[in-house]
């Protein structure tokens, strides 16, 4: 298989490639256009560009800041998923090269295994024989 992870790990990269790339050229292409059509060499497109200039510097925060402050929040939210998705990829990671690393033994043999390799513990003889003789 040339793809070796989850096939939703797969779509959702394949699918944030694509929308940055439609909303990069989207982006340019709207630019692009209103940079085109403010800046012709006409009597009206002066005025109109002016217009608009004025009324983005006379922009108003109460009427604009709520629509400014939904961007944000968004972005953040964004930020935010886009952070647990790459921890959820580290934690798959893990859990999914884990596996091969356990060394897979049934019930039996670690009960014995146990006390195979359990140190014994000797109690001082003399203490022991001075508690009991009290």
């Amino acid at each position: 298989m040339i793809y070796e992870g989850s096939l939703f790990t797969f779509f959702r990269w394949l699918a944030f490639v694509f929308v940055t790339i439609y909303v990069t050229i989207t982006t340019v292409q709207t630019l692009w256009g209103w940079y085109v059509f403010l800046w012709q060499r006409d009597k009206y497109m002066n005025i109109l560009r002016s217009y608009v200039i004025i009324h983005g510097l006379r922009l108003r925060m109460r009427s604009f800041g709520g629509d400014a402050l939904v961007s944000v929040l968004l972005c953040v939210a964004f930020l935010l998923i886009w952070k647990a998705h790459t921890q959820l990829d580290a934690i798959g990671r893990v859990t999914r090269d884990t596996p091969s690393k356990i060394q897979k033994t049934s019930n039996a043999e670690r009960s014995t295994s146990n006390f195979q390799n359990a140190i014994p513990v000797q109690a001082p003889a003399e203490s022991w024989a001075l508690n009991v003789e009290r």
